[in-house]
């Protein structure tokens, strides 16, 4: 840097030297003594300002009132501002002051210079921050130590599974009633910990026949009570095939043998390809079951129509 100097200012002698020779009327004497007379006037006032400057006081640093210690970055942001900070800025002497610096100054010496140069006035928002106060009075009534158990609520979901005849039907690649035990394990694998299951079949025995009619609308069982067990769960959807008619009624009549007393909550999940075949009313029985249970109930139903139809 110092040498870049030196070439420019050379560079400005020779130009000088140069114009004084083409043009006469930069050779007056008393016109050049003045100039540069002049321009070392400047740098020597420069120099006994930077002279001064190194006299300074190494910790040179605003004095407050601190309620408790501070740390090493709060203290070091009240030292007192650069003589080139803010709006004291001047690139020229700033390079001007390093230029004049030791070339031999390890790093630590020369950011404590460029500190002493540049650095910024903080010492009002350190004051701030020192002295703020986080405390928040608020009017209101705290919480105590107490704390209110909820109840606990007993839960009981009721699996109702239709095995008429229409479920061998194929769907894709595989039947209504393999479809519809695949759904019915996956759904009784998501019920909560701590809630009963039940399952209970309706339509599995006789035929589709008219002659089994009454033997198949009269067939309701449960096949699974109790905490949901896979295997045993999955043995319970095994033991039936998809045979008879379709006595919706009567299994919304028969599933409250399946809820436990004292149940909080009920839900009965009613799963069917088709409609009542067995002169049944699934929907009086429904509001029957809702009435009974005097619980929240909730009728999950992929029943196709709730009106009374023919068999299938």
């Amino acid at each position: 840097m110092r040498s870049i100097l030196y070439a420019s200012l050379l560079s400005l002698l020779l130009l000088t030297a140069c114009s004084a020779k083409e043009n006469p009327e930069v050779t007056n004497d008393n016109g050049a003594g003045e100039e540069e007379q002049q321009v070392e006037t400047v740098e020597a006032a420069e120099n006994e300002e930077i002279e001064e400057d190194n006299g300074r006081l190494e910790d040179d640093f605003y004095e407050i009132d601190a309620p408790r210690a501070l740390t090493e970055v709060e203290q070091e942001m009240l030292r007192k501002p650069g003589i080139y900070s803010g709006e004291h800025y001047d690139k020229n002497r700033v390079i001007d002051y390093l230029d004049q610096l030791p070339n031999d100054l390890t790093e630590e010496e020369f950011l404590k210079e460029l500190v002493y140069l540049l650095s910024e006035d903080y010492h009002e928002e350190v004051d701030q921050l020192i002295h703020f106060d986080s405390t928040v009075e608020v009017n209101i009534e705290r919480p105590d130590d107490k704390i209110d158990s909820p109840e606990l609520r007993t839960a009981h979901y009721a699996i109702l599974i239709d095995a008429s005849g229409s479920m061998r039907a194929a769907v894709g690649n595989k039947t209504r009633m393999e479809a519809a035990k695949e759904a019915v394990y996956e759904f009784a694998k998501q019920v909560p910990e701590g809630a009963t299951i039940s399952l209970r079949v309706y339509g599995h025995k006789g035929t589709g026949t008219v002659a089994d009619k009454q033997l198949s609308c009269s067939s309701s069982e449960n096949l699974f009570q109790g905490h949901f067990d896979s295997a045993k769960f999955k043995q319970s959807l095994n033991s039936f095939q998809a045979s008879g008619w379709t006595p919706i009624g009567l299994a919304l009549e028969t599933v409250t043998e399946d809820i436990p007393e004292n149940t909080d909550h009920v839900v009965v999940y009613v799963v069917s390809d088709g409609i009542e075949t067995c002169d049944g009313d699934p929907v009086q029985a429904a509001k029957v079951l809702s009435l009974r249970t005097l619980k929240q109930s909730l009728i999950l139903s992929d029943l196709t129509s709730t009106t009374k139809g023919k068999n299938c």
